[in-house]
């Protein structure tokens, strides 16, 4: 693919919703380091047919009238609220965790509520994910979302440039620059190291990653 515009409206893909699947799956290194940093893509048993953006397809004779059922695209988050028991595995607490901060996005129609692509890997030990099986759709809460031409990709939206990925040995130091169009906190980050600043135009950090 040569580019990230979206799909016309009704076109649908390797899902329902056409939505993306790979960058919406769990990922056995993703739960390793402690939880998913992404939304998920979830299947349910009934949608509505409607999308919400990004999706630009549904898969339903359900009304749009019956708000009861998500449409494609709906957003949903584990409540915060929700306490994750502490003898659940590593991987459990990883996407819960994810959960909670991002969210999941329904894409297509399944046999279950809780149904959650993981990508596959030989690495993920056997019944790792069984608890989430007890988890109820009464667990979340519907996020209102922005269209294509709202929030963060509405006209004269605020836009930061925290500047290019750097890789650094123990003792280097690294200059940091950010770029911005407005008042806003940059945030790098790397193991073992973050650094905070606020950037008001232009601003350059150096900062020496300690081993």
């Amino acid at each position: 693919m040569n580019s990230n515009a979206l799909r016309p409206d009704g076109w649908t893909s390797g899902d329902a919703a056409w939505l993306p699947i790979f960058p919406a799956v769990p990922r056995f290194d993703e739960c390793e380091r402690g939880m998913v940093e992404h939304a998920m893509r979830l299947a349910v048993v009934r949608t509505r047919r409607e999308y919400i953006y990004p999706a630009v397809h549904c898969a339903s004779s359900i009304p749009a009238s019956s708000t009861n059922y998500p449409a494609m695209g709906q957003r949903l988050r584990l409540k915060a609220n929700f306490v994750i028991p502490s003898n659940w595995t590593t991987e459990e607490k990883a996407i819960l965790l994810g959960l909670k901060k991002y969210g999941v996005i329904v894409a297509d129609n399944s046999g279950g509520f809780f149904s959650i692509s993981i990508a596959p890997d030989d690495r993920w030990s056997a019944n790792c994910f069984d608890h989430l099986a007890i988890i109820s759709i009464d667990n979340f809460e519907v996020i209102q979302t922005t269209g294509p031409t709202e929030g963060p990709r509405s006209p004269g939206a605020p836009t930061v440039d925290a500047g290019p990925d750097q890789v650094i040995g123990i003792d280097d130091i690294a200059t940091l620059n950010a770029t911005s169009g407005s008042i806003l906190g940059v945030r790098w980050e790397a193991q073992r190291h973050t650094a905070f600043f606020s950037a008001s135009r232009l601003k350059s950090r150096s900062i020496k990653c300690a081993g």
